[in-house]
């Protein structure tokens, strides 16, 4: 194969790529959000809150 096809075989995949992520963008972006974002925190409960300020050896001891 010469250059000039190897360099149009590069050229024409960079073109196919950039019109998949052109035509998927917002598909991608929420995937990437999803993926790579920060996750949601959600606030503790009063009794998991009292839960967690016990020492752990006496977490969830039945008497």
């Amino acid at each position: 194969m010469s250059h000039l096809h190897m360099i149009l075989a590069i050229v024409s995949a960079l073109a196919w790529i950039g019109i998949f992520v052109f035509h998927f963008r917002e598909e991608l972006m929420g995937w990437m959000v999803n993926r790579f974002g920060r996750p949601k925190v959600r606030e503790l409960t009063p009794e998991e809150e009292e839960e967690l300020k016990q020492p752990i050896f006496q977490r969830n001891v039945e008497s």
